[in-house]
């Protein structure tokens, strides 16, 4: 278990340091859909916060599971870490499992959701990129005995950042 805290302490150090520069998207920027009830107390309650002030508390008493997916692409950027880093801190109350259905891309179960996040993940660079993908194994291993399914899901959405972060013609980056 000490091995797994101590790569938790060195993915949100990636994560943050990955993240770092990226700048917040404005006001009026992050909810993608400004008709929508979700979108309008999203964006209030994340408007002004920078990424690094918002808690897996503010993203579960807020309701905001499902932020990302309703995100614009610069809001997507700028607070994804934060969501992240909740998910490192207290998987389950940051709303895991919505991270990584986002996360999966493509092979989401839900198409919608994976034909959405290829616009979100083509503005990530590739240090970012390769963040996301440390963190999605941090969870296989962190998981690996305890929940099967979660373990399941995240290898699908691994596949997926692997192939992003591949070296190789047309690849994301190098890993």
């Amino acid at each position: 278990m000490k091995d797994v805290e101590k790569r938790g302490r060195l993915l949100i150090a990636e994560i943050k340091g990955a993240f770092a520069d990226v700048e917040y998207p404005g006001d009026d920027r992050i909810g993608a859909f400004p008709g929508d009830e979700e979108c309008v107390m999203l964006a209030l309650d994340f408007r002004g916060k920078h990424w690094s002030g918002i808690t897996a508390r503010e993203i579960a008493s807020g309701g905001h599971h499902q932020g990302l997916l309703l995100m614009t692409v610069q809001a997507f950027v700028f607070y994804l870490p934060a969501y992240l880093l909740a998910c490192v801190v207290e998987p389950r109350g940051a709303g895991l499992d919505y991270v990584i259905d986002l996360l999966t891309g493509p092979e989401s179960e839900d198409p919608s959701r994976g034909a959405f996040s290829e616009e979100k993940v083509r503005a990530l660079d590739c240090r970012q990129r390769v963040a996301v993908r440390h963190f999605l194994e941090y969870i296989i291993d962190r998981y690996a005995k305890s929940d099967e399914f979660l373990v399941e899901d995240v290898e699908r959405a691994l596949k997926y950042w692997r192939q992003l972060t591949a070296n190789g013609p047309g690849a994301g980056c190098l890993a």
